[in-house]
């Protein structure tokens, strides 16, 4: 991945984080399986995804089910 287009997040819509490319590529797969291996070795199975970002914060936040 290359480095996100990072932009402060204040009031309205939600603008890219430092984890944009991730949310793009999660929200192209949706409704296909997808694993997730974090880097504490923890691992996720996954087919939707949904994300937000709250003001202030550098990262966005994802939900998966």
């Amino acid at each position: 991945m290359s480095v996100a287009r990072y932009q402060a997040q204040g009031p309205g819509d939600i603008v890219p984080g430092r984890g944009f490319e991730l949310v793009n590529l999660l929200k192209a797969r949706q409704g296909q399986l997808t694993l997730l291996e974090l880097e504490n070795g923890a691992t996720f199975r996954a087919f939707n995804s949904a994300y937000g970002r709250d003001m202030g914060d550098e990262w966005e936040h994802t939900i998966l089910n």
